[in-house]
């Protein structure tokens, strides 16, 4: 009967969500509250003292999640409820104002599930990570409510807060929106187009196909950016496939293509890129390979819901937020 009841819970929420202006969450002020929660795996403690000093040092005060190094559950931080309480505490304790994840792993899907949307859309603020926090910000959207793709733990302890991705992070926190530009890739399908950014994780993303989770369930002209991290040339495919099933790639006003590392390969393509341009060819919309972000240093922190411009030109290419 639970479970029934979540089901039909989800999917009446799920209804509003084409009708909903997505909400840019109140940028950071000095002194502001930073919780820092683990909604996946469990993280080593200095991802976690990196974080808090890392955003101490930039003038915020930070909070632990009550369970945020809890041990005893497998590979995740704490239980499911334990991760639901720890993300409810943070969306409805007025003082917090962003919520940092400690790291992605797997797990975010047992809880995000029971979170409502309500929850999340009167509670707008910012939420930051990738990998498998991707679940998370597929409810943020879905929600009606702007998040980042971007640094979590392990690169901030690994450059304390000082790389330029850290930094691009503070600024976009603190009301800076970002422009980025890169060498153009000889694969990159020029033209340009305009839309609200969406994406994360291939895999993760995928797993949320058709569920009142999926990022497609908006209805605005999408661009949607993608990256994964031990995948192999098949898997992939099997995803792109599933995309293009779907109807969802075919909807699609851009592709921006980023970081596929420590893959397995498989058959006779020469790299990733190969896989994705088999399946992205004959779109007709403008893609741009190599983008740095993904499970690499140079991970340029996006925000998820809001409207860019992509310029794909002969030399360089462009991702614009405004």
């Amino acid at each position: 009967m639970k479970n029934f009841y979540l089901f039909a819970m989800a999917l009446l929420l799920s209804l509003g969500v084409k009708a909903q202006n997505l909400k840019m969450p109140d940028y950071l002020k000095p002194g502001d509250k930073v919780a820092i929660l683990s909604p996946a795996s469990l993280p080593d403690e200095g991802f976690v003292t990196a974080t808090e000093e890392v955003f101490q040092r930039w003038g915020y005060q930070t909070v632990r999640g009550a369970h945020v190094l809890q041990k005893g559950f497998g590979t995740f931080a704490g239980s499911r409820e334990n991760r639901k309480e720890d993300m409810i505490q943070a969306l409805t304790d007025p003082d917090i104002k962003a919520i940092i994840c400690s790291r992605g792993g797997y797990g975010a899907i047992q809880e995000m599930q029971e979170i409502p949307f309500k929850l999340i859309a009167d509670n707008p603020k910012w939420i930051v990570g990738y990998s498998d926090i991707t679940v998370v910000h597929s409810a943020w959207v879905n929600s009606g409510v702007m998040s980042i793709h971007g640094h979590m733990g392990e690169h901030l302890m690994n450059y304390q807060g000082k790389d330029s991705c850290s930094l691009a992070l503070k600024g976009i926190l603190e009301g800076k929106l970002p422009t980025y530009t890169i060498p153009s890739h000889p694969m990159n399908h020029k033209g340009e187009a305009t839309g609200m950014l969406v994406g994360g994780n291939l895999s993760v993303m995928c797993g949320m196909t058709g569920s009142y989770l999926d990022f497609f369930n908006r209805t605005e002209d999408l661009i949607l950016f993608l990256e994964d991290v031990e995948e192999s040339f098949d898997h992939v495919d099997r995803y792109l496939n599933l995309l293009k099933i779907n109807g969802e790639l075919a909807r699609l006003k851009g592709i921006i293509v980023g970081q596929f590392t420590h893959y397995t390969q498989n058959g006779d393509y020469p790299d990733m890129n190969y896989v994705f341009e088999q399946n992205l060819k004959d779109l007709g919309i403008p893609v741009i390979y190599n983008f740095p972000v993904g499970h690499v240093d140079q991970n340029y922190p996006l925000i998820e819901g809001a409207k860019i411009q992509m310029t794909v030109g002969e030399s360089e290419s462009s991702v614009k937020f405004f």
